[in-house]
Parts: structure tokens; C-alpha cells; sequence
């Protein structure tokens, strides 16, 4: 090789120049997502008292509407019975709605359902004949009692055996006692029925609600 190659090769290998070594890449750190915590307070539809809560108005949009909360809004209908659940006419959404107020003769129809009930509670009771018998005395007990005391005289038997509230029988009680009994029990039935005729007519001259909660149906 003459001297001239070598001088040329030097050059070649000057212009390359020194090797550079690449720095090493440092890695960013990785931020670690939170985890977030369950929500664990109250639900807008959970509730301890029912009066202190109002979901009238409250839509449930189909199909994706929350179970949870519609179960716990139609609880709430039930123990207020203040509001119904109802579906729309273009069946997109339920609504919980106000039930209507009942119009007065409803509320007058009520009442007197309310004396009837009332009436038949005080009938079922029983009271101490001045002969010390406790009888009942029902518009039942009564006809009972006079159908017995009528075939003993067509018959011509002179004592029978008389029932108590209790079931206990009293054996061998002279006709004018069992007469006298009945006597006393339709004079206390009479008596109920009286009161609650007079019930009835104060219930009938009622022309506002205010009137028809001021009558008291205590026998």
C-alpha cells in the first residue's frame, strides 16, 4: 500500500469523528389513579320518616329508571296513602301522583260507614242483668231469646237455661226471669239504636268537613 492510501484512510477515519454514546431515557414516573370511595350517605329516596317526605311529581324515565328508588317511592304511596304510581299515556315514564281529595258526600258516606261499624261494636258487647246475669244483647241475641221464651209457653214449660257472654249456662231459670231478662237486653239494644239514630241525623245536617270530624261517635 503506498503512503499516499494511508494518508487518505487517515482522513477518512478523522472525519468521522469521535463516537458519541446516547444518554439513557429516563422514565417518567407513573401517577397512580385514586381509588374513590363508595358513596355511603343517604339516597334522595331513602327516608326514616314518611310525613317528613313529599315524592309527588317524582318521574321514573323507562327503560333505564332506578329500581331502588321506585321501589322505596311506591312503598311511600302505601304507608301515606297520599299518591299513586301511574303510567303514562304514551307509556315513556311512570309519575307519582296526588290520590284526589274525596268530594263531601264521600267524606259523609265515610262517616256513616264509621256509625254502622260503630253501632254493630257496641251491640256485640254485654252488660250485668239486675238479676247478675251477663248477657249479650244483639239484635240475634234478642230474637233468641224471645223465640225460646215463646215455645216454652206454647209448650207449657215452666224453666229453660239461659246463655251468658261468656258461653257459661245458667240452668233451670224460671220463664219470668228469662222474660224479664229479655226485657232489660231490648231495652239496651234499644238504647244503642237510639243513639245511633241520633248520629245519623246530627252526620246528615253536617255541610262541612270541619262538622262532620266534630261528630263523635262514642256509644
Amino acid at each position: 500500500m503506498s503512503d499516499e492510501n494511508l494518508i487518505n484512510n487517515e482522513e477518512v477515519i478523522e472525519e468521522q469523528g469521535p463516537i458519541i454514546e446516547e444518554a439513557p431515557v429516563e422514565e417518567e414516573p407513573i401517577e397512580e389513579t385514586p381509588v374513590q370511595e363508595e358513596d355511603t350517605g343517604p339516597k334522595w329516596y331513602e327516608y326514616d320518616d314518611p310525613e317528613a317526605v313529599n315524592f309527588i311529581g317524582t318521574k321514573f324515565i323507562k327503560p333505564d329508571y332506578d329500581q331502588n328508588a321506585y321501589a322505596a317511592v311506591a312503598g311511600w304511596c302505601n304507608e301515606t296513602q297520599k299518591a299513586y304510581i301511574i303510567e303514562s299515556e304514551d307509556g315513556t315514564y311512570y309519575e307519582c301522583v296526588a290520590i284526589p281529595e274525596p268530594t263531601f258526600e264521600e267524606l259523609k258516606e265515610r262517616k256513616m260507614n264509621e256509625l254502622e261499624f260503630k253501632f254493630e261494636e257496641a251491640v256485640t258487647g254485654s252488660f250485668t242483668t239486675t238479676e247478675g246475669y251477663n248477657m249479650q244483647f244483639n239484635e240475634t241475641d234478642c230474637n233468641k231469646m224471645n223465640g225460646s221464651i215463646t215455645l216454652n209457653k206454647a209448650t207449657g214449660i215452666t224453666s229453660d237455661y239461659l246463655v251468658q257472654a261468656d258461653n257459661t249456662v245458667i240452668e233451670n231459670v224460671p220463664i219470668e226471669t228469662m222474660e224479664s231478662v229479655l226485657l232489660q237486653m231490648l231495652k239496651q239494644y234499644k238504647s244503642m239504636h237510639l243513639k245511633k239514630q241520633i248520629f245519623r241525623a246530627r252526620i246528615n245536617a253536617c255541610t262541612t268537613k270541619e262538622e262532620l270530624d266534630n261528630v263523635d261517635l262514642t256509644f
